[in-house]
């Protein structure tokens, strides 16, 4: 497949109506491009959608990872940027879901409702509950109140040092104001 062929591909998937056979008879008038039956499109777009996943996916994990080392070389090329855009990043990223394994006190309360807004757009909201902490948990959530603590101490000392350099500098100006010091 070419350049070509990709970008009609994706400019397909953008439209509202779909005619995938029209698509088809499309890509095959392509001169420099692929000849293949309704089928085999289907498969190789899909193993390249397949493809772009995985490696958008790769170049995401590698961007959040921790202890040095090199980026991943892989970049993504405009057209996989645009596929990404229409099939959204979702797939890349994950959904904030609980955990598997969790027990829900009350199953009732941790359901996805179907909520419409004013431009009559539909919001899926899933309604949070109360799921039972594990010790893991716990360790986690008093090690960020710590850190939390730490970083307002620090950030306090820094504010007091701000002023007191502040103070330090107008009795400076205010000395060389007096003329004491002459130049």
């Amino acid at each position: 497949m070419n350049y070509e062929q990709y970008e009609m591909y994706i400019d397909y998937l953008g439209k509202k109506e779909k005619n995938l056979s029209q698509l088809c008879e499309h890509l095959n008038a392509v001169p420099s491009g692929s000849k293949k039956n309704l089928r085999e499109w289907q498969e190789a777009f899909s193993n390249w959608q397949r493809a772009v996943k995985h490696k958008a996916r790769a170049i995401y994990v590698s961007q959040h990872l921790t202890g040095g080392g090199f980026p991943t070389p892989k970049i993504l090329t405009v057209l996989e940027e645009k596929l990404l855009c229409i099939i959204g990043i979702l797939c890349i990223h994950g959904m904030l879901v609980p955990e598997l394994g969790f027990k829900n006190p009350n199953p009732s309360r941790n359901v996805i409702k179907k909520k419409r807004t004013p431009k009559k757009t539909v919001v899926y909201q899933i309604k949070k509950s109360k799921i039972r902490e594990t010790k893991l948990q716990k360790k986690i959530l008093s090690s960020l109140k710590y850190n939390v603590k730490m970083v307002k101490k620090k950030l306090k000392l820094l504010v007091e040092s701000v002023w007191k350099l502040a103070y330090a500098m107008k009795r400076i100006l205010k000395l060389l104001l007096d003329s004491k010091f002459s130049f």
